[in-house]
């Protein structure tokens, strides 16, 4: 009788943490996924090889409430810019992702393309992954029981379309449908991404923060295809230009 009183108290304090608390942040770890191919390639430039140095030290930071969140890499002044947009390449190609579950909304800003477009001249609105495909096997994360889940990516690159394969670790006891980057939908806080080269992983969990989130706007909204073709033609234009110059 005494063991289940303290059962039953332990999980009415469990559960009254999260019901007192609506908002909170989740700092995320990176690793990138290498393979010797890639790193023999690197070998003359070391761009790969200074990426994975500065991953140690780069947190991305996922602030959420019930209905909405904001993703983004945490500035560090002591890791190179370029190593540290490097690593976001293999993370997301936006520097912050809002996701608003009542309106299937997600918003990505590429503020880093400021001096190449202009200040908020647009966001870009890209589509929730939704099609997931639910396991029951488990594991803990930092004592987080989590289900993994599976879907698949689909890329763009040289104007082909490929899928990639992604693992997502997701707790049902953290009841908020958010994830890094742009994936949500799950029936729990993602506490895990595995994607082919690149793992996000949990570091610490504050649900005592007291978060601001601002919904990016701009100019115009766009989709990701737009957001492509618009950059690839802004790069053009600009070689075109430097080559004009040098004549």
């Amino acid at each position: 009788m005494k063991k289940t009183i303290i059962i039953t108290s332990f999980l009415m304090s469990f559960f009254s943490i999260f019901s007192q608390n609506t908002s909170g942040r989740i700092v995320y770890k990176i690793e990138i996924v290498t393979n010797e191919k890639l790193l023999e390639a690197d070998k003359k430039f070391g761009i790969i090889a200074d990426a994975i140095n500065a991953s140690k030290s780069i947190e991305y930071n996922l602030d959420f409430n019930i209905k909405e969140s904001i993703f983004y890499q945490v500035e560090d002044l002591k890791v190179n810019p370029l190593a540290a947009n490097t690593v976001n390449s293999f993370c997301t190609p936006f520097d912050l992702i809002y996701n608003n579950v009542d309106f299937k909304e997600i918003l990505c800003a590429k503020n880093s393309y400021n001096s190449l477009f202009g200040k908020n001249d647009f966001v870009i609105k890209i589509e929730p992954i939704l099609n997931w495909e639910l396991t029951n096997e488990t594991k803990y994360i930092d004592g987080f029981l989590c289900y993994k889940a599976k879907t698949l990516k689909t890329k763009k690159y040289l104007e082909k379309l490929y899928s990639e394969p992604v693992v997502a670790w997701y707790c049902p006891s953290l009841p908020y449908s958010f994830g890094p980057t742009q994936y949500s939908g799950l029936p729990g806080l993602i506490l895990e991404i595995q994607e082919e080269k690149v793992t996000i992983g949990l570091k610490s969990i504050d649900f005592k923060k007291l978060v601001n989130i601002v919904k990016p706007t701009a100019k115009r909204i766009i989709s990701l295809d737009e957001f492509y073709k618009i950059t690839s033609e802004k790069i053009e234009n600009m070689l075109q230009m430097a080559k004009d110059n040098d004549k």
